[in-house]
């Protein structure tokens, strides 16, 4: 029996050049019975792929004072605080940047009740979205808030995603930590992920 690994020629059973493609090159057919072995870009995959990816996230239990006002007004990045914070440059000016935000926070005293969670792109002043994570009412869980936001990337320029958090009134409310101030052992999360999607 012949090695597959001494087979050359019209004898591979591999698609044909493959004799002499290069390495990290796939073979990409025409669709005419053809093709030809090139580098797998962006470009050669279908839409509703992940072409892009970026992630940060906290483990650290913090404690703030900040306010963002529980009103009729688009949250402003003067209010809150930045808490998370994520960049990605886009590969395409039309595909889809899809942005999740998980939070575990609350408030730390029975005073104020609406902690809101608000997402800022770049150094726009008006939030793009924004989520409450609940009302505590002296609730002692680590409430989870969840943000989702999908825009058109519209350039191939850096975009950077921020989460700024505050309570509706002058209370103290925390980040990775319930009422009590418990952090389960420091493994409470916040994060934030950012998805480029070819569209």
């Amino acid at each position: 029996m012949v090695a597959h690994a001494v087979l050359t020629g019209a004898e591979l059973h591999e698609p044909k050049g493959a004799d002499g493609a290069f390495a990290n090159t796939v073979y990409i057919a025409d669709g005419a019975g053809s093709g030809d072995w090139n580098i797998l870009d962006y470009n050669s995959l279908p839409n509703g792929t992940v072409i892009g990816f970026a992630y940060t996230q906290s483990q650290t239990g913090a404690v703030y004072t900040s306010t963002i006002p529980s009103d009729n007004t688009i949250p402003r990045s003067t209010e809150g605080t930045e808490v998370l914070s994520v960049s990605i440059t886009p590969k395409s000016t039309t595909s889809l940047l899809r942005v999740e935000v998980q939070l575990t926070a609350s408030e730390n005293s029975n005073t104020q009740d609406l902690l809101t969670a608000a997402l800022f792109l770049n150094s726009e002043t008006d939030a793009r979205a924004a989520v409450q994570v609940g009302a505590m009412y002296g609730n002692p869980m680590g409430n989870n808030g969840t943000l989702i936001y999908t825009m058109v990337s519209g350039s191939t320029t850096e975009k950077t995603f921020k989460v700024r958090c505050g309570m509706n009134g002058n209370a103290a409310w925390v980040l990775n930590k319930n009422y009590y101030g418990n952090t389960l052992g420091g493994v409470f999360i916040s994060s934030i992920t950012v998805m480029e999607i070819k569209a």
